[in-house]
């Protein structure tokens, strides 16, 4: 045997390693087609009776060519010096058994019965699941286009590491495959290796699969001529798996009457290819496949593991194999590590089957990527729901702008983002941002990705914030901005309090709560929630010696006080907000009068009533009023708390005009639903003037509002005020309907004390309707939660307990009780 066909250690290592550089020899490459090409000789050498070391070790070799020495070592769970010492081993065993002299048998390359196969597909996995419509449109694709014979026919299948792409392009050509008689040819063009095929090498595995003595040409132009000869007039059935792109598979696509199948992880287009996009399996057919491999799983764990693994068909294997190999694995226990996300990858490597990776699989798109682009990956996986452009560039650092845009449109055809067209909304599927945060930690980025995070929800909130108070329909606006980025917020507001007692984290939790003061409700679950926050703001604001920041924070607790009632301890902290504020020259004191004004008149008094009178009026001649009465958001609650105030100093006149200002107003700007609570108060109004129809006029408006909106709270104040009205009108048993849908909705948002307002109404209506038992019952809860908080109007409850004592008749107590307000 001359020198030039002995097997070295040295060529088997670069031709396991580095294939390209033994394919751009015409004599090794006519040499290992003699095997069926690359892909077979890697078969056919892991059939050779190796030592269970070398034969783990050729199996990640030839599965992830080209790998870093890290990743083997990580799959084979070995030091680097083991891994060099097995790897010497190897290939001096191969070498050793490739010199040996051969007889021909099933597996000798040099057999006559093994050369040059042309029928090359493997059949597809046996427990294949879904996938139908796909199927489907790719088989016609072909049949149409073979029926056409305009041109060959030719699909492709996109999606992440891990989808099923190869499974689905050899699903596809078994249906197809008695259109193509002539041969059927499997190539791997590995690009997603660092060490792919050239296009040059693809062409000439072809040549010599049909034609094996060919001497093949050095130019690529008489390579591609020759490429195109032997195909001329046959029926050839080519299925290219891990293609690089469109520039990798373009000059591979052969001539009329033969077929190409690609599959590739990113995305692309070719004349007149037919094209899937695969994204993960849906739940039903996920657990199908999880079930043909583990049966002893119940349909719940089933289900949970599906889940866990995003339903991704790689990850579904691999999870359902190890459960299936080791019995005494609990299912909890294995999806105890899923739920982890540091045990996530290390628990989705079977270590039986070094080609069940989903990390090694995710590792090769991640690689193919410049080093920018893995950054952009690594900052995109710190966001933990689906994200608007404007979010993803801003965690990027980068500009709003289409240009910028561009660089998520990278990564959307390297199928490592998805994009949702109609909701305009990228995201990252789960698995991949597990493999992305491995890497953010070793690049030791956490930090910084995490502050960025935060600073870029701050100024969402703070945009919002704007957006509420000063554009016309800001305020619906802001609340259907917020409802797509609801999970960002929440996580950030949940984290922002760990980093408590750092100048950074001080200022991010001020800068939260004045962020987010009239947009509230949405970003506080509970007010206890909310004054946790507000303490830690005035908290923040002393240790960083702000007075300026701890006034405007001690604004918001003293409303937070006066919405709970304790409208008495809110006062002596706006006054104290405002000295502060004076402390450091600031005299606009427009929203400090604002809240003197609502808590002077929630306590009622006459005395009280002038003093917030008073207050609404300062707020008017504040030094910067005309820019702050330009904010339609502060007009409207000023005018109205003008308008309630009339109303309570029985100046019907004056009330109902502040009123009508209040609702022309939030017509000019478009409040949204807030609208139903403006009419709501002007049919109460009228109410009050014993105008009747007027009255139902405005509360039928509010209620219409309340309906379009589908809001609760607004429904149930609406619902409120009818009952009133009919309760006015003596018709009693009408508005029990109305009392009972105010009580049900105001519960439903924990609203306590107009809970307990209805029920004491309830009960009037049932007393005027002599059901005495159960307006006792409706009185008793009533009275419950007004103790609860305080609220208690004692005369009333004194009435009540003669009432029950049966000391005084219900007309009796029917005309002593006193109204609540």
């Amino acid at each position: 045997m001359s020198d030039d066909h002995i097997w070295t250690a040295k060529s088997i290592q670069t031709l396991i390693q580095r294939p390209e550089r033994l394919l751009a020899n015409q004599t090794w490459r006519q040499r290992l087609q003699t095997f069926g090409g690359l892909g077979d000789f890697y078969h056919w050498l892991g059939q050779l009776p190796l030592e269970q070391p070398q034969q783990s070790l050729l199996k990640v070799l030839t599965t992830y060519p080209g790998a870093p020495v890290d990743s083997y070592c990580q799959m084979l769970n070995i030091h680097q010096a083991t891994y060099h010492r097995y790897q010497k081993a190897l290939f001096e065993q191969l070498a050793t058994l490739l010199n040996q002299p051969h007889q021909a048998h099933a597996n000798d390359p040099n057999s006559a019965t093994d050369r040059a196969p042309i029928h090359q597909l493997r059949p597809a996995v046996g427990d294949f699941v879904g996938r139908e419509s796909e199927v489907k449109r790719l088989t016609n694709a072909i049949e149409i286009a073979h029926e056409a014979k305009r041109g060959a026919a030719l699909v492709g299948i996109h999606g992440m590491g891990g989808i099923g792409k190869s499974e689905l392009s050899l699903i596809v050509a078994q249906n197809i495959v008695h259109l193509y008689p002539d041969a059927q040819l499997m190539l791997n063009l590995y690009g997603a290796r660092d060490h792919a095929l050239t296009t040059e090498q693809a062409l000439g595995l072809v040549i010599n699969a049909l034609d094996p003595k060919t001497r093949l040409p050095e130019k690529r132009e008489q390579l591609l001529a020759r490429y195109h000869n032997i195909l001329h007039n046959k029926q050839v059935l080519i299925v290219v798996d891990d293609a690089r792109d469109a520039e990798h598979v373009r000059d591979l696509i052969p001539p009329v009457g033969c077929c190409l199948i690609i599959s590739s992880r990113q995305r692309f287009s070719l004349p007149a290819m037919a094209s899937v996009q695969l994204e993960a399996l849906n739940t039903e057919d996920s657990s199908k496949l999880i079930q043909e491999i583990c049966p002893r799983l119940d349909q719940p764990d089933t289900e949970r593991l599906a889940s866990a693994c995003q339903y991704l068909p790689l990850a579904l294997r691999v999870s359902a194999s190890i459960l299936q190999n080791n019995p005494a694995l609990k299912p909890e226990d294995y999806l105890a590590q899923l739920a982890d996300q540091n045990q996530r990858l290390q628990a989705l490597r079977d270590p039986d089957d070094q080609q069940l990776n989903v990390e090694a699989s995710l590792a090769l798109s991640y690689t193919q990527l410049s080093a920018q682009q893995q950054y952009f990956v690594r900052q995109l996986a710190v966001l933990v729901a689906d994200f608007s452009s404007s979010m993803g560039l801003a965690m990027l650092e980068l500009p709003n702008n289409l240009t910028a845009e561009n660089e998520l449109y990278y990564l959307l055809r390297h199928n490592l983002l998805h994009y949702d067209g109609h909701n305009e909304r990228w995201s990252m599927h789960d698995l991949i941002r597990s493999f992305a945060l491995q890497q953010l930690v070793k690049q030791q980025e956490v930090e910084a990705a995490t502050w960025r995070y935060c600073e870029t929800i701050r100024d969402l909130a703070q945009s919002l914030h704007e957006l509420y108070l000063n554009e016309i329909g800001g305020k619906l606006r802001a609340r259907q901005v917020f409802d797509r980025e609801e999970k960002h917020v929440n996580w950030v507001f949940q984290y922002a309090p760990t980093q408590l007692g750092i100048d950074r984290g001080d200022q991010l939790i001020i800068d939260l709560v004045l962020g987010t003061v009239y947009n509230r409700s949405n970003y506080y679950p509970s007010k206890v929630y909310r004054i946790a926050y507000i303490n830690h703001a005035i908290e923040a604001a002393t240790r960083l010696n702000n007075e300026p920041l701890l006034a405007r924070v001690l604004g918001h607790q003293a409303n937070l006080y006066r919405e709970f009632g304790k409208t008495r301890e809110a006062i002596p902290i706006i006054l104290r907000s405002i000295k502060l504020a004076e402390r450091h020259g600031i005299t606009d004191h427009t929203s400090s009068y604002i809240q003197l004004a609502y808590c002077h008149h929630q306590l009622g008094t006459p005395d009280d009533l002038k003093t917030g009178l008073s207050y609404a009026v300062a707020a008017f001649l504040c030094n910067n009023q005309e820019a702050e009465l330009l904010r339609a958001y502060n007009n409207i609650p000023l005018i109205n708390s003008m308008a309630t105030i009339y109303a309570r100093l029985q100046n019907a006149d004056l009330s109902l005009y502040y009123y009508l200002k209040v609702i022309k107003i939030g017509i000019d700007t478009n409040i949204g639903v807030d609208m139903a609570l403006h009419y709501g108060n002007i049919g109460n109004m009228y109410r009050r003037m014993d105008k009747f129809d007027k009255a139902l006029e405005f509360i039928k408006k509010s209620a219409e509002i309340a309906e379009q909106y589908d809001d609760g709270i607004s429904k149930a104040a609406a619902a409120v005020n009818l009952a009133e009205i009919l309760i006015d009108q003596a018709q009693y048993a009408e508005a029990l309907a109305y009392f009972e849908q105010a009580i049900r909705l105001f519960s439903q948002v924990n609203y306590q004390f107009h809970v307990a307002y209805c029920q004491w109404y309830y009960g009037i209506a049932l007393l005027w309707l002599d059901q005495f038992e159960q307006a006792i019952a409706q009185f008793t809860q009533s009275i419950a939660h007004f103790q609860q908080q305080n609220t208690m109007n004692q005369t009333n409850l004194s009435l009540f307990e003669q009432l029950k004592a049966g000391q005084i008749e219900p007309r009796q107590f029917l005309a002593e009780v006193m109204p609540f307000t």
